[in-house]
């Protein structure tokens, strides 16, 4: 891409993921969850990082994706969404570019921020790709009681977003439960595009700028300052309970320890005396991607203006 040559310097590159949610019935973004040890509190971003080659890479390696940032971008979101790890992550990241590139959404071209470069992609092409890559069989939805249906990409049916009957999991609500967790991203989340929007742009002096979710999840604490948030159906449960004011928990698997516990959403605690239980209405965004010189303020006024020719 021509906008490689304006600089010789490239350092980061990310993808991120966006779509018409048919659940929540609004544009979102599918951005990863990870615990930042350096920060101490646990956020969520686009899916990217350095150009480097990746783990054990040669220098020839990294100074090719620096020459050729979405080979960096797109073998991270490999890795970090798919949980795919050396000539894996990288051959997926070659086929996620070749039908990537020509559907850059923003102005088609990626989103400079510094030495940075963001690719913002319709979560129809990665899942697509994905399917076609692995030659999964899970289906783009189940039993649809919409009979306009098609089963195709990136419109669910012909009425398209204005649909008024029931689909389920397709685009980017399905791309979501695609999600393999692993060293790098522990869970990921569809947040709003508006809201996004109105937190990266306003006059936030948090550098934790938050996004409210469409329904509160739940995380445990452990005594490292380690946060792990649960999965989608231990998060339901543990909100069903607290709805109802019932205080019985919910058995809670832990990777980092060596047996579970049961965590109680009324008292917010647990069994384990050395865990903090968390009920989270929103959630921060990594620094780099908010304020008025963050990425996400760079990719809405690289939307607006390609919006106004």
């Amino acid at each position: 891409m021509q906008i490689y040559q304006t600089r010789k310097d490239w350092k980061s590159a990310s993808v991120l993921v966006t779509g018409w949610s048919y659940v929540h019935k609004k544009r979102v973004a599918l951005l990863a969850g990870f615990y930042s040890f350096y920060n101490s509190y646990y956020r969520y971003a686009d899916f990217g990082g350095l150009l480097d080659g990746g783990a054990g890479a040669t220098k020839e390696a990294a100074e090719e994706e620096k020459r050729n940032p979405h080979q960096g971008a797109f073998r991270e979101l490999a890795e970090e969404l798919f949980g795919l790890q050396g000539d894996e992550a990288k051959t997926l990241a070659a086929s996620l570019w070749e039908r990537a590139s020509a559907n850059l959404q923003v102005g088609g071209v990626p989103v400079v921020l510094g030495t940075h470069l963001m690719f913002v992609v319709p979560a129809w092409v990665i899942l697509v790709t994905w399917r076609s890559a692995s030659q999964t069989n899970k289906p783009l939805a189940a039993s649809p009681s919409c009979s306009y249906y098609s089963g195709g990409m990136p419109c669910s049916c012909k009425t398209g977003n204005v649909c008024p009957y029931k689909h389920e999991l397709t685009g980017i609500d399905l791309l979501a439960e695609c999600f393999v967790s692993n060293s790098e991203v522990s869970d990921v989340k569809l947040l709003p595009l508006r809201k996004m929007r109105e937190s990266v742009i306003t006059g936030h002096s948090s550098k934790k700028r938050c996004i409210q979710l469409f329904t509160p999840i739940w995380a445990v604490q452990l005594s490292s300052g380690k946060v792990v948030v649960c999965d989608n159906d231990t998060s339901q449960q543990l909100n069903q309970q607290y709805a109802r004011k019932d205080d019985s928990g919910v058995t809670v698997p832990i990777s980092d320890l060596t047996e579970s516990v049961t965590v109680k959403p009324v008292s917010l605690c647990s069994t384990s005396s050395s865990l903090r239980v968390h009920r989270l209405e929103e959630v921060a965004m990594r620094e780099c991607m908010v304020g008025d010189r963050g990425s996400m303020a760079a990719v809405f006024k690289q939307f607006d203006e390609s919006q106004s020719k």
